[in-house]
């Protein structure tokens, strides 16, 4: 087989894999998850904004992030999709034994992609669509978030997690694409880790592990400013964007980026390599 051919079947595999969630009770189970905590974060916010009469900026998606809870039920529906990697059923077989290993796998490392990719956009489109029809199209975070940083009485129950040295330094476009790529590589890398250590052990393992990563970014939340460096070995921690703008040790964007481009390329370097070792007989096992 051509390479052209090959990679074409890898996004081939990837675009099935895509089309075959649509029919799991867990894929719709990740889905219901995230709309319930997306919710338990605006609704305290959507009521202030009818309570005054004001119109919320479409740029929430950032802040979604900022409280420990949120983050760690987001994260256990992206762990959920992916805790079955690497996803070999009989059909599964059959596509093996037609477009070769290599392939396959490749093609699975473009599904992990793609569903991080979809599954961190449908969360920013569940912020948006959550404050209809108060929601308000504008360059600005709007007046809704201003006063709600500048007066912390308003913020009780609201779970409302960004200051406004956060709103002061990033525009809102530049919040939201941040946090929005840095939730797809952080989603590419768990599930690689997740693929990876499956390909050893029993299938629990690779899940344990992603959490274990997810779990770090609580306590390093719970330590506040006695343990601020501990943030940058918390992948997770990377997707609140006080973490940015906070005048003790504001962690580089370049840094966050960077290493999550070269953990996914080596995880995915790691997974192709260990594809070599697989018989197809050994696959049927996995």
């Amino acid at each position: 087989m051509d390479k052209s051919r090959s990679w074409e079947n890898s996004w081939n595999i990837a675009f099935s894999g895509i089309k075959k969630n649509f029919t799991s009770i867990r894929f719709y189970t990740v889905l219901l998850v995230a709309v319930i905590f997306a919710w338990t974060q605006i609704k305290g916010i959507r009521e202030y904004a009818v309570s005054q009469g004001l119109g919320v900026s479409c740029w929430y998606y950032p802040f979604l992030f900022s409280t420990s809870i949120c983050v760690l039920f987001l994260y256990f529906g992206l762990v959920l999709l992916f805790c079955n990697a690497p996803f070999v059923d009989g059909q599964q077989m059959f596509v093996i034994l037609r477009s070769g290993k290599k392939t396959w796998f490749r093609g699975q490392i473009f599904y992990i992609i793609l569903s991080s990719i979809g599954y961190f956009t449908y969360i920013f489109i569940l912020s948006i669509v959550m404050y209809l029809p108060y929601v308000g199209i504008t360059g600005k975070w709007g007046t809704v978030f201003r006063e709600i940083t500048r007066n912390p009485a308003l913020t009780s129950g609201l779970g409302f997690g960004v200051n406004e040295r956060a709103l002061d330094i990033f525009s809102p476009i530049r919040g939201c694409l941040l946090i929005w790529l840095t939730n797809i590589l952080i989603g590419c890398f768990l599930g690689f880790l997740i693929f990876y250590i499956n390909l050893y052990k029993n299938r629990t393992y690779g899940s344990v592990a992603a959490l274990m990563v997810v779990m770090v970014s609580n306590l390093e939340k719970a330590a506040g400013s006695n343990m601020n460096k501990l943030v940058y070995i918390s992948p997770v921690s990377w997707t609140n964007l006080f973490v940015y703008a906070r005048k003790q040790s504001p962690i580089p964007v370049f840094y966050t980026v960077g290493v999550l481009m070269l953990l996914n390329i080596v995880f995915a370097l790691l997974i192709m390599r260990r594809s070599k070792k697989y018989s197809i007989e050994e696959m049927e096992d996995l």
